[in-house]
C-alpha cells in the first residue's frame, strides 16, 4: 500500500490546483504562428535596351497581430560565365531604378537598400493587425543584358520565390534557364502565348528556400542591338 502513496498525492495535488483556479503548465495555450497563406507573383517586361521593369505582388496572411515584411531582397550582381583565360569570370552588375510601393492600398516610400551584396527592397510594419495584407512593388533594373553573338541574355532576379511571367516590350522570347550554381544554368518553366512562364514548381532543387532566384533570358535584338545598353561588369 506505500507504494501507492505518490500516485494518490499526485491526483490530489492536481485536483487541489484545479479546484484552486490554477492550471498545469501543460495547459497552457501557446500563441499561434502569426503567418498564415503568403503568395507571390511576379511580371517581368524586357525593354530593347536590355534592363526590365517587375512588378511584385505579395499577398500575406497573418492571423493575429505581428510584425509584418513584404519583399525581399536580389543579389547586387550576378556571376558570369568564364569567357576569357586572362581575368575571373565577370560579375555583371545591374543597375536600378526608382521604386514605388503600395502596401494595403496606400502609396509607400521605398528605396533598395544596400547590404554587402545584396540590395533589400521591402517594407516592414511593426505590429500589422491580423487579416490579408498586400504589397505591390513595382521597380526596374536597367543595363541587365550581355551580348552572346546575335543572342541577347537579359538576367532577372526578382525578389520574391513565387511565379513570374516573362515577356518583351517588342518582340519573342527564345528561352529561360534558371541559374544553379553561378554560372551553371537549366532549363526552367515554359512558353506562353504572351511570352514565358516559370512557376515556383520549376524552382531548380539545387536552390535552398531561401535563396534567390536568378533566370537567364535568352531573346534575339535583331537591328536593335546597337541600342542595348553596355553592361557594367567587374573582373574582380
Amino acid at each position: 500500500m506505500m507504494r501507492r502513496s505518490g500516485g494518490v498525492a499526485a491526483a490530489l495535488l492536481a485536483a487541489a490546483l484545479v479546484g484552486g483556479g490554477l492550471t498545469p503548465a501543460t495547459d497552457v495555450i501557446a500563441q499561434p504562428n502569426p503567418y498564415g497563406n503568403r503568395i507571390h507573383h511576379a511580371v517581368v517586361t524586357i525593354d530593347d535596351r536590355g534592363g526590365y521593369q517587375i512588378a511584385e505582388t505579395f499577398d500575406q496572411v497573418l492571423v493575429r497581430a505581428f510584425d509584418l515584411s513584404l519583399g525581399g531582397s536580389v543579389p547586387d550582381g550576378v556571376r558570369l560565365p568564364d569567357d576569357s583565360a586572362d581575368d575571373l569570370p565577370g560579375i555583371l552588375r545591374p543597375g536600378s531604378g526608382p521604386v514605388v510601393a503600395v502596401v494595403d492600398g496606400t502609396p509607400t516610400d521605398l528605396e533598395p537598400e544596400r547590404n554587402e551584396h545584396a540590395l533589400a527592397v521591402a517594407n516592414r510594419v511593426e505590429d500589422a493587425p491580423a487579416g490579408d495584407h498586400r504589397a505591390q512593388i513595382t521597380w526596374t533594373r536597367t543595363a541587365a543584358t550581355t551580348l552572346d553573338g546575335r543572342t541577347a541574355i537579359t538576367y532577372v532576379q526578382p525578389i520574391g520565390p513565387g511565379a513570374v511571367e516573362l515577356s518583351r516590350t517588342s518582340g519573342t522570347i527564345d528561352e529561360v534557364r534558371c541559374v544553379t550554381y553561378a554560372p551553371l544554368t537549366e532549363p526552367c518553366g515554359r512558353r506562353t502565348a504572351d511570352g514565358w512562364q516559370v512557376s515556383a514548381d520549376d524552382r531548380p532543387a539545387a536552390l535552398g528556400d531561401g535563396d534567390p532566384l536568378t533566370l537567364q533570358v535568352r531573346w534575339r535584338p535583331g537591328s536593335a542591338s546597337a541600342r542595348i545598353a553596355p553592361p557594367v561588369i567587374d573582373h574582380r
